[in-house]
């Protein structure tokens, strides 16, 4: 037979993060992951250093938003871009991003 998989109809960012927590890891997914593309066998863990990105890559200037893991993040014409949240206090973990166009 089949091995039980729990699958969601909701997005939970932390989805994998709680299922390896349980012991369930690779076992749980959501319809979000299977039409994106990103299910748990497909994906690779990578770190990437979000915050030197964008400072030295990018030169855009990263404010962060007191009492939280949370910035905001102004392009070189000091245009305001994006509002990111981190997971972790050491910013290993990129939770959302939110991003602002000149187009609305």
């Amino acid at each position: 037979g089949y091995q039980a998989r729990c699958v969601y109809v909701t997005y939970n960012p932390r989805l994998h993060e709680h299922a390896a927590r349980f012991g369930a890891e690779g076992k749980c997914f959501s319809l979000y992951d299977f039409f994106q593309g990103t299910m748990p066998e497909a994906v690779t863990k990578i770190h990437h250093d979000w915050m030197h990105y964008w400072q030295a890559v990018c030169h855009f200037k990263v404010i962060q938003v007191p009492n939280t893991t949370d910035f905001r993040v102004l392009d070189t014409d000091g245009q305001y871009l994006m509002y990111v949240h981190f997971v972790d206090a050491g910013r290993q973990q990129l939770d959302y991003v939110n991003y602002f166009d000149n187009q609305g």
